[in-house]
């Protein structure tokens, strides 16, 4: 998966001076954001994606929507775990929503086009006995 999953979460800055209360939201949301990137980078899916909710709570920046779609997408994929597959859907769509022109619209579009399948194909009762289960849907690049 080439994304900013796998080469690191990015953080939006505003270009204007920000008056202190913004200030003091940014640095939280920084701190909330670094807090997220540790874990996620010990695999610690659910506390990586709290971390990013209250980082965007502090400061509402439509990376972080990214980002937490995205950890919810590699926990769904370790686990094939239908509940964090929809909720990587719930927020890659909540950031499309938030950023419609964003240039990697179409890779997240096709990850969507694969959750939805997978999570079809892991919510499908199970094959009748002596039938081989159909392959899994290729993961997005």
């Amino acid at each position: 998966m080439t994304s900013r999953a796998t080469t690191g979460p990015r953080f939006g800055s505003s270009a204007a001076a920000p008056a202190a209360a913004e200030s003091d939201a940014l640095a939280r949301a920084q701190a909330l954001y670094n807090d997220a990137t540790s874990a996620l980078a010990a695999k610690k899916y659910d506390e990586a994606a709290d971390s990013f909710k209250k980082a965007y709570d502090a400061k509402p920046i439509v990376d972080l929507l990214y980002n937490i779609g995205a950890t919810y997408h590699l926990k769904a994929r370790e686990a094939a775990d239908v509940a964090a597959y929809e909720l990587a859907a719930q927020y890659y769509r909540k950031y499309l929503e938030a950023a419609p022109t964003s240039p990697d619209k179409a890779d997240i579009d096709q990850r969507l086009a694969v959750i939805d399948a997978e999570i079809v194909r892991l919510k499908a009762p199970p094959p009748a006995e002596g039938t081989p289960p159909p392959p899994p849907p290729p993961h997005a690049a």
